[in-house]
């Protein structure tokens, strides 16, 4: 039986992104990220969180060209002898969509496009709908005209966007492309869900909407919150653990902004 760390490493091996990655500086010797880049044809996040997830594996020299290690080596010498063939391990799978999703999204400008401008504009009809509105994160009934009601739901989307450009930029120093950008918007598909609710249980006793109410507000905030994880984690390539993190402080933002308006009265609790 192989040891813990060989283990591990056939881990590594039976992931296609980590094996392909091994095998091309194995045969090659050392590759710029551009080289690997273009010869496996993926996004900038993805091929960067499969580098970290090899560190220790794979290295950098002076010229920002990666190699293998010693015990990188090791991984090729054992992707050569086939070790790896005869284990198989189930790929971890995020709750709500493979991670593979996002960077999918990433490669194509119709369907980032397509779900920015849908998932925008079914909001903002729903809350002129409703009377309910989203502002980035928390649920409520404002005192502006219906016309900025429409305004606010496209307006919490494109303010997370803006917040995962900083904050992406900031933890992993890395650039996305404008279809990695759009493709936040994803992550407010779940915040629908309160907003329909609103419209189809309107005629209910008060004391079951409210509690109806409270209960899909939750499930989709808990959606969104790991659904931004994962969009962070495969797009900028940053762990699940970081990116969950984020994503927290994100809400925590959104409550203070939420109990400001609240204190200027612009906006009630539903």
């Amino acid at each position: 039986m192989p040891s813990k760390e060989d283990m591990k490493k056939i881990r590594y091996l039976n992931h296609p992104v980590r094996k392909r990655i091994i095998e091309l500086l194995g045969s090659r010797g050392s590759m710029s990220f551009t080289e690997m880049r273009n010869e496996m044809n993926l996004p900038v996040g993805t091929l960067y969180y499969h580098l970290d997830v090899l560190k220790g594996y794979v290295l950098q020299d002076e010229e920002r060209r990666y190699y293998l290690s010693k015990e990188g080596r090791k991984l090729y010498d054992m992707l050569l002898s086939g070790a790896s063939s005869s284990f198989k391990f189930e790929q971890t799978k995020t709750i709500f969509i493979p991670s593979g999703f996002f960077p999918a999204v990433e490669r194509n400008i119709i369907a980032a496009l397509t779900c920015i401008i849908s998932i925008s504009v079914v909001g903002g009809v729903l809350s002129y709908f409703s009377g309910h509105v989203l502002i980035i994160e928390h649920y409520g009934i404002s005192i502006f005209s219906s016309l900025v009601d429409v305004i606010l739901f496209p307006a919490s989307v494109i303010t997370y966007m803006l917040y995962t450009i900083i904050v992406g930029r900031i933890f992993s120093g890395r650039r996305v492309s404008l279809n990695g950008i759009l493709a936040s918007s994803i992550v407010y598909a779940p915040s629908l869900i309160p907003l329909m609710a609103a419209i189809i249980l309107y005629n209910m006793p008060e004391n079951i909407f409210k509690i109806a109410y409270l209960i899909l507000t939750v499930i989709a905030q808990v959606a969104s919150t790991i659904l931004g994880a994962t969009y962070l984690s495969s797009i900028y390539g940053m762990r699940f653990e970081r990116s969950l993190l984020i994503q927290i402080i994100f809400y925590i933002i959104s409550t203070i902004v939420f109990s400001f308006l609240q204190t200027l009265n612009l906006v009630t609790e539903i």
